[in-house]
């Protein structure tokens, strides 16, 4: 019961019934699902909790503390909204419900599956709009205008939100494709792959691009070692070429258009956290206060949260990728193993790689579906023996040595980046 009703909810969260019919405007129906999947699960929820340490657990851990550093810095900056507070409030129970009901191979790769549908859903419908104009969208005549389209109208995402979001989708189909046991199977991945791809061509995002190439040469590379990435360097550019839009591969924004003016909003954020370097600005007052987005979740995390909160949401994903790549490691090389290594030990660390590569151009500190992709590496790592037998830590050093050491190493690298970079 627990289990569906969070499948339920990933659906209502990426495809909101509000933004299809008026009708439905207004219905929380998203909230309805999540205080259901949590009453029906309160009891795995709080074992999951009792069972939570540094070791074994560290994106949790980093989740929980974070929630606390936005509700300090809330609080510290009466200004900041404390709706996004309570949104915050909402990704965590997400994550903790996914980490908790998803707690075996087949979960594993229905959840997977699930968050892959619920988001092709939005590309598709995309799609349709476009074609079809079912949302009433306009399309530029003449091709003198750029068409960037939006989630169902923006509502919910936006064009390079979305294109975040669908290249997570689209490396699910990849290497279901690649696993299916029957043509027919196969044939349908594709398809729907096909479609999630030129729903990014739509979106029409830079980062996304960068993120599905970066995404797809992950998976090839953890999936076959040097092997995968010989082919993904003779067969990524071919479906490149065939996805790829002017504006994807136009690097001069760096200098002059939209990624000039990006690595100059990150200038900012840093100059807010030097500024304000305990508790930060407060959640979401980068954009009340500046009047534009920072286009950096990690720097957002830093300015809006202060140096424990940026360096908690930076540890939180560095955890995240090294849980997913010590889980790949342990179960290939496990000799005790006599059955087929599950696809989603390939799948999960390319999707984090990934998301980090999208997030480094959006604003996604408190998305829901950002913890629903950290929650990921702690799920395989239970689920697939991490820990089992000897134990393995993530870190040689301490999590609190690990935070200061990711808040020097990061604030540096951005600086000496934005110094580079930045044309005033």
């Amino acid at each position: 019961m627990g289990f569906f009703a969070l499948l339920i909810a990933i659906a209502l969260l990426f495809n909101r019934p509000g933004d299809w019919h008026p009708i439905l405007t207004g219905l929380p129906l998203f909230q309805i699902a999540i205080i259901a999947c949590l009453a029906s699960s309160w009891g795995k929820c709080t074992n999951y909790l009792r069972s939570v340490s540094a070791e074994k657990t560290p994106v949790t851990i980093c989740v929980l503390f974070l929630f606390g550093m936005v509700l300090v810095s809330s609080l510290a900056n009466p200004t900041s909204s404390f709706e996004i507070t309570i949104d915050f409030l909402k990704a965590c129970v997400l994550y903790l419900l996914a980490v908790s009901l998803v707690d075996s191979p087949p979960k594993v790769s229905t959840f997977l599956n699930g968050i892959a549908i619920s988001i092709f859903f939005v590309g598709l419908l995309m799609v349709l709009d476009y074609h079809t104009s079912l949302f009433g969208t306009v399309r530029p005549e003449g091709g003198g205008q750029e068409f960037r389209a939006e989630a169902l109208g923006g509502k919910n995402f936006d064009a390079n939100d979305t294109s975040a979001l669908l290249v997570l989708a689209i490396i699910i189909f990849l290497a279901n494709a690649i696993d299916a046991q029957s043509i027919v199977m196969r044939v349908l991945w594709i398809v729907t792959m096909a479609i999630a791809c030129h729903g990014m061509q739509l979106a029409n995002s830079r980062a996304g691009f960068i993120a599905l190439l970066i995404g797809i040469g992950s998976y090839l590379w953890i999936r076959w070692g040097n092997k995968g990435l010989k082919w993904g360097v003779l067969l990524v550019p071919l479906g490149a070429a065939v996805i790829a839009t002017d504006r994807m591969v136009d690097l001069s924004a760096i200098k002059t258009g939209t990624g000039q003016s990006r690595l100059q909003f990150w200038s900012i954020g840093l100059s807010l956290f030097f500024n304000n370097p305990i508790v930060g600005v407060g959640p979401g007052e980068y954009e009340n206060q500046i009047g534009k987005a920072c286009h950096n979740s990690f720097i957002q995390a830093y300015a809006e949260l202060g140096c424990l909160g940026g360096a908690l949401f930076v540890v939180a994903f560095f955890s995240s990728v090294k849980l997913s790549y010590l889980t790949r490691r342990k179960y290939t090389n496990d000799e005790l193993a006599d059955t087929q290594v599950p696809s989603a030990i390939f799948i999960i660390p390319a999707l984090i790689i990934a998301y980090i590569t999208s997030i480094s151009t959006l604003n996604q500190v408190y998305a829901c579906h950002t913890y629903l992709i950290l929650g990921l590496s702690t799920i395989a790592a239970s689920v697939f023996g991490l820990f089992d037998g000897e134990a393995q830590t993530p870190y040689r050093a301490s999590l609190i040595a690990s935070l200061g050491k990711t808040t020097c190493v990061f604030i540096v690298m951005m600086y000496v980046i934005c110094l580079v970079f930045v044309r005033w």
